[in-house]
């Protein structure tokens, strides 16, 4: 994949920022890098509490929504909240079941079946609600993109309260807004909260915080959304995140501890990673290939016997979700290069990249409808392509799939162009759902990619440097001050460096699986390192041996005196093995030559 090496380099005063913050030069061009322009953004940053967390009834409409759901708890009204599927509306769920229940409300959840219902609130389980004698329903992390089923719920003579964090759908440039007793997303027009990327989940607990909710034990759950959901780290999103990992790290939720200790972990230990990549993952899982309410039980839990049980089966549910993804996610690169390798052949052109869809459309046969959004995000990453992967509804006919984004191509905006191929749609900029009828895909895939304008670069995979760092700069001090700007993720990511005209004294392949690669290097002022690598290896070894030979390669593998040169990005790291402490860098992105 083509890449393209950009430095950040915001401006700003760097001395000044760094004796304000008490930090190196090079941490406080990090800070401004990350658009903490002013001490008040940067004091939060550095030092987040709770003081960093706004007034719940800035989030437009949220106190409205509070004092309906308190007159209706009082009035001991059957109350049924309808949340989502994946991890962001099972704790969204969760946040509201539990406190409602706290405050003595008749309250009720339902969360639609990924097969049998799809995505968010539907007609069907209306009629439900109705049926069981419900006269109020709650929505949480759905609902603004269902304007027919809110009116038909309300002609039904029953309140509800929706509350969301989707794009809101537009129609001849106006957003059409569901005809719910109160609306509370911070996407719609109007919006009064001076942040407004929060997770389905942040939205319901600052709902509950207007009922009078104490917020701690509710910010590991509100944390754990935040990760999954991939929202962005900044503001009090951070804030939230930081506290909430604090609190789940020495949490006695019988639930939570259950899952923790399933995946063989201490809650002590925890960090963003097995959030995003461990615990996250097993929620998830219930709803893609059972019943997320089978999570939420989990979670809701207070029967330590019973709670173990049902973790193991989150843990067998994952593990068979991996193995799916990974063969999905293989066909579907399979399927993508082999389109594009005949196109160059029958151009008589050898290079196959340049013959790529702008947009990825990939119907995957046979694929199990839970895994198309990971699998899209698979080969999004793999492409530099906004990349939508479908495939056969397992309830009716059509078809059903997800699309993940880059950066620069909105993708609930451009779906919204060609709306009439769907039979259902929603979404975000970086990700969304379909729905469609078989005979529509040949024509989606012509329309989106004739609308797109992406071109040239915008397919070049964008690697952000803070700065170039020689190797002398990497000190323990440095990696202490770095760590101090954790926790990492989307919109906060870890500093990033660069060092160009690195000889390779030395590589090896290691690791039991053979999935690393050692080098010692050498900058061009002769300081010395030790670095690893886990990327693509054998595309690694393929690139030096097309541009300095074999005989070279051979020589570096062996430790001997060679010509191979290499440019690449790191993050600073400290090794520690038997006792011995020593600096290394992790290598991210690397060009030969």
């Amino acid at each position: 994949m083509k890449q393209k090496w950009v430095i950040i380099n915001k401006k700003g005063d760097i001395k000044a920022v760094a004796k304000e913050q008490g930090v190196s030069e090079i941490v406080a061009r990090v800070l401004l890098n990350r658009d903490l322009d002013t001490k008040d953004k940067r004091d939060v940053y550095m030092h987040p509490s709770v003081c960093g967390l706004r007034e719940p009834s800035l989030l437009k409409n949220a106190q409205k929504a509070a004092e309906i759901l308190a007159a209706a708890a009082e009035a001991n009204k059957s109350i049924r909240i309808v949340g989502d599927y994946d991890v962001d509306g099972i704790t969204s769920t969760y946040v509201l079941y539990k406190v409602l229940s706290e405050k003595g409300a008749r309250v009720t959840y339902r969360i639609p079946d990924r097969i049998a219902d799809g995505y968010g609130i539907n007609r069907n389980i209306v009629d439900e609600a109705i049926a069981d004698g419900v006269e109020l329903i709650l929505t949480c992390d759905n609902g603004i993109a269902e304007y027919d089923t809110i009116a038909y719920a309300r002609q039904q003579g029953m309140t509800v309260v929706l509350t969301d964090h989707h794009e809101v759908p537009v129609k001849d440039g106006k957003q059409v807004i569901p005809p719910a007793d109160v609306v509370v997303n911070p996407k719609q027009e109007s919006e009064t909260s001076p942040f407004t990327g929060f997770c389905g989940c942040v939205v319901a607990m600052k709902v509950m915080q207007c009922m009078g909710a104490d917020l701690t034990p509710l910010l590991p759950y509100a944390a754990m959304a935040t990760l999954c959901d991939v929202m962005e780290l900044k503001d009090e999103n951070r804030v939230i995140v930081t506290l909430g990992l604090a609190e789940l790290r020495k949490t006695r939720d019988t639930g939570l501890l259950a899952l923790i200790r399933a995946n063989n972990l201490e809650a002590a230990s925890l960090s963003v990673y097995h959030i995003g990549f461990v615990i996250g993952p097993c929620l998830n899982a219930s709803g893609r290939l059972d019943t997320a309410e089978r999570a939420l039980e989990l979670l809701l839990s207070e029967n330590e016997g019973e709670a173990a049980g049902m973790a193991a089966e989150l843990v067998e549910l994952n593990n068979a979700r991996k193995a799916m993804t990974e063969n999905g996610a293989d066909r579907a690169c399979m399927i993508v290069e082999t389109v594009a390798k005949r196109r160059a052949e029958a151009a008589g052109d050898s290079n196959w990249e340049n013959y790529l869809d702008k947009v990825i459309v990939v119907n995957l046969s046979g694929c199990h409808e839970s895994v198309v959004g990971i699998i899209a995000g698979r080969v999004r990453e793999a492409y530099a392509r906004p990349t939508f992967i479908l495939t056969e509804a397992e309830a009716g006919d059509g078809l059903k799939g997800s699309g993940r984004s880059t950066e620069n191509y909105s993708m609930y905006e451009e779906m919204s162009k060609v709306a009439d191929v769907f039979t259902r749609f929603g979404g975000h900029p970086m990700a969304a759902g379909l729905s469609m009828e078989k005979d529509r895909l040949a024509e989606f895939q012509r329309r989106i990619n004739e609308n797109c304008t992406l071109s040239g670069e915008d397919f070049y995979k964008k690697v952000r440097i803070d700065l170039k760092l020689p190797f002398e700069n990497v000190t323990t001090e440095l990696i202490d001050e770095l760590r101090r700007l954790e926790p990492f993720g989307k919109g906060n990511e870890r500093a990033l460096f660069a060092e160009k005209d690195l000889r390779v004294d030395k590589a090896a392949v290691i690791g039991k699986n053979r999935s690393v690669l050692r080098l010692n290097l050498t900058n061009a002022t002769g300081c010395r390192i030790n670095a690893i690598y886990f990327g693509d290896i054998p595309a690694f070894i393929d690139k030096v041996n097309a541009t300095f030979g074999y005989e070279e390669c051979d020589k570096m593998f062996k430790g001997y005196g060679n010509n191979v040169k290499i440019s690449s990005t790191y993050i600073p790291d400290i090794n520690e093995y038997n006792g011995i402490v020593t600096l290394q860098a992790k290598l991210q992105d690397i060009m030969i030559g």
